[in-house]
């Protein structure tokens, strides 16, 4: 059983959470476009922007978690090419220019059995593109939601705004959090073994998470 987890500790990732987790709009999904110029929206993030998001990422994680090197789950700093990736959209450029994206940083562990934990922490120049991000955020992840997701009854003091998914796919149960505290998005996901409760594992990380861009 831990084989099979294991293999399925990136595809789950890939595969089940990657739509969850990118934003929709209109339109179908984006594609890249080799030898293409990498995409410029005033005001948008520079590495110094990243930094400073990743020194106000959480640093607790429950016992038994590793951080995990960047290359593992193509985490690390988000600057403007990397958001639209991330994000999915055929128009995310024009969706995330509008909505002011500046930077996002994020990061991933796990333990032993190969349960893990995911936090994305995106800023933008006013709480409302944040606003904005996260309905687009709702959107997507419903209709990206496997059979049988269920929608969480969530309170995460400090923010402006909350919601959080249940659900299982392929022996994979994951617990996406996502919040808008100001102009900062925070996105929590805890997935792996059916025998953890990842809600409870997931909301006091998100609630230390929302202390320190408060």
């Amino acid at each position: 059983m831990v084989v099979k987890r294991c293999a399925l500790g990136l595809a789950a990732l890939v595969v089940i959470l990657s739509a969850m987790t990118a934003c929709s709009s209109d339109n179908d999904a984006a594609t890249n476009t080799p030898g293409s110029s990498a995409p410029t929206v005033p005001g948008a993030g520079t590495g110094l922007d990243a930094a400073r998001l990743e020194a106000l990422l959480i640093t607790d994680v429950p016992g038994g978690y590793t951080v995990l090197a960047d290359d593992v789950g193509d985490t690390g700093p988000s600057d403007l090419a990397k958001a639209i990736k991330d994000d999915g959209a055929a128009d995310a450029e024009q969706q995330l220019a509008a909505e002011g994206f500046v930077a996002g940083y994020q990061r991933a562990w796990s333990n032993s059995s190969d349960d893990r934990l995911l936090i994305d922490l995106y800023e933008y120049r006013e709480a409302s593109g944040a606003a904005a991000w996260y309905a687009r955020y709702l959107v997507s992840a419903r209709k990206a939601q496997p059979p049988g997701t269920i929608d969480l009854t969530v309170s995460f003091p400090g923010s402006d705004q909350g919601a959080g998914f249940s659900g299982t796919a392929q022996g994979t149960t994951f617990v996406p959090l996502v919040a808008q505290v100001g102009t900062f998005v925070v996105r929590v996901t805890s997935y792996g073994s059916e025998e953890v409760d990842h809600q409870a594992l997931a909301t006091p990380i998100m609630d230390d998470q929302i202390s320190r861009v408060t």
